[in-house]
């Protein structure tokens, strides 16, 4: 009798179950067979290094320079002030005409005649900057011989941190009016923006949207530095003109897709669940909880056996769990991923041609991804997590270019304004002497919005990502009104920003001394620059023991 019931037992908890994953293997096997002859029927590239930007000459690629100018320049950014400062609705103080800020690394308060020094010490890497944009390619090396598994992307930081200084250079040209040097550091940032477009890995068109940001944010401080003529507008403008980061958006995602074909083939079953699934795979997976020690508490006992339950789930993950799972299902998931990111595909590719992402806002993701159902979801975990990422990145490139498109038209506005003496009654009129053609919300697809307040004020604006047009309405929502410096894009409205009156630049810079003041007084970051003498003396800020002076700066 005990042996039948050890036969009914292996049976359900043995055989079943292996015929089970079995059946589940050869159906993937099919599955993933039937997904190949589509995309190969259609015409669809799975072949990753067809899509990587050829080898360059090493005489002709800067990138060796690029990154070794780039180690040194990452303390730079603390040192700066934020390109944009909210003040109002609608109304945002430029960074080139703050005086003073605190350094929220050290608690200093920073001028700059700091970033100056700093430039001057960092002459040599911004040179090595400049040199490397003046080549004609700036081209890493990739081994793709295992596809996204063996690709090594450290140049998308060094590039970024390259953005960021050129960008403090030439804000810190601006406002020495040299206006040269200011288009020559954009003209590189721009140079550096385009590098990426050609890469077709997400992670590159995420690196490459932020640049365009860091560009964005710089350029209209610049705009704001000071009073440029007309014929000086018109060069500025250039730096806004668009390179259509949607498109390229587009072409990653096709690289997403044949970069996950030829990895697969290479993978072991833990890389695989690592790649799709995050952090929460890596941590479980890697290093390992803290070595046993002895106990003698009660909290020390429950410690070790956390620490204990640890092991063995980490063991169990990687011994048993994701090797089955990658018999019996990877195929199926690698199988949901393809049909997916096609479909993912077709969509932004609609959308990039219609110029507007609403079709994207429309569309439910989560029905989209087809997997409803516990046991399907089940099978596909590993690969939803960068799916859900995917579908986001798109948003990032249609934002880059709205603002791209409402700061060149804000710059041929003022244009249009220094030369006729007025404001346009609609944005026609500034086509095709100041603009080529009103350029497009890439949120809707349709003209950006703009009216005509007086002779000397407008409201230019997005519809922004909720796609409601609430008429130019620059208010912050009450959820986003709380944060330490509201963005201009999360308004109501994304509402292009107008500078401020230096009287207003004044009262707010007074009540930043203020605040810095009494952190300092009340035992803050003790830091010797904290508080210079004559900013404390220009708003009347008095330490304990010091004489009080009246001395309140300018008074604008």
């Amino acid at each position: 009798m005990w042996r039948k019931l050890l036969m009914l037992v292996l049976l359900i908890f043995g055989v079943i179950p292996a015929l089970w994953v079995t059946v589940e293997h050869l159906r993937g096997k099919s599955q993933i067979a039937e997904v190949k002859q589509s995309l190969e029927s259609r015409g669809e590239p799975l072949d990753l290094a067809r899509l990587l930007p050829p080898a360059v000459p090493w005489s002709s690629n800067g990138m060796s320079r690029l990154l070794g100018g780039s180690r040194r320049l990452k303390d730079l950014t603390s040192e700066m002030p934020l390109a944009i400062t909210f003040l109002a609705p609608g109304r945002f103080i430029p960074g080139a005409r703050i005086e003073w800020w605190e350094n929220h690394s050290t608690g200093a308060s920073n001028t700059w005649n700091d970033v100056k020094k700093i430039l001057v010490q960092h002459s040599d890497d911004l040179a090595q900057i400049r040199t490397a944009v003046g080549l004609p390619y700036r081209r890493a090396e990739y081994d793709i011989s295992k596809g996204f598994a063996s690709m090594q992307l450290t140049h998308l930081s060094a590039i970024k941190t390259c953005t960021t200084a050129l960008g403090i250079a030439a804000t810190d040209a601006a406002r020495r009016g040299d206006l040269d040097q200011v288009l020559s550091d954009f003209k590189a940032m721009r140079v550096l923006e385009a590098d990426l477009r050609t890469e077709p890995m997400i992670i590159s068109q995420l690196v490459r949207v932020a640049c365009g940001s860091i560009a964005n944010g710089h350029g209209w401080s610049i705009l704001h530095a000071r009073r440029w003529d007309e014929a000086q507008l018109a060069r500025l403008q250039k730096v806004f003109e668009p390179l259509n980061a949607v498109d390229d958006m587009v072409h990653s995602l096709e690289g997403e897709r044949a970069g996950a074909w030829q990895s697969i083939s290479h993978m072991t079953a833990k890389e695989i669940a690592m790649e799709w699934s995050g952090d929460w795979m890596a941590q479980a997976m890697s290093g390992g909880p803290a070595p046993l020690v002895v106990p003698t508490t009660a909290a020390e006992v429950g410690d070790v056996v956390g620490s204990l339950m640890d092991r063995l789930s980490q063991g169990v993950l990687e011994r048993v769990v994701i090797p089955v799972w990658s018999f019996g299902w990877k195929d199926q998931a690698m199988a949901y991923y393809m049909e997916r990111l096609d479909e993912m595909i077709a969509v932004h590719r609609e959308a990039a041609r219609e110029d507007s992402f609403a079709r994207l806002k429309a569309l439910d993701w989560d029905s989209a991804m087809g997997t409803s159902s516990g046991y399907s979801r089940l099978k596909t975990v590993f690969a939803r997590s960068s799916l859900e990422i995917f579908a986001k990145a798109a948003l990032k490139a249609f934002r880059l270019e709205t603002e791209r498109a409402l700061h060149e038209t804000g710059t041929a506005l003022k244009r249009f304004q220094l030369r006729r003496q007025r404001l346009p009654i609609t944005l026609d009129e500034l086509v095709p002497e100041f603009l080529s053609a009103v350029p497009l919300d890439r949120m809707d697809g349709k003209p950006l919005k703009y009216r005509r307040d007086s002779d000397t004020d407008f409201t230019l604006w997005s519809i922004g990502e909720d796609l409601r047009d609430d008429g130019g309405d620059g208010r912050m929502p009450a959820e986003r009104a709380k944060a330490p410096n509201p963005q201009w894009w999360t308004a109501q409205d994304a509402v292009w920003p107008q500078e401020v009156t230096e009287i207003q630049i004044d009262d707010w810079q007074r009540r930043q001394a203020e605040k810095l003041f009494e952190k300092s007084r009340t035992g803050g970051p003790k830091n010797p620059r904290g508080l210079s003498t004559p900013l404390m003396e220009r708003y009347g800020l008095k330490l304990p023991g010091a004489a009080v002076s009246t001395n309140r700066g300018p008074g604008r």
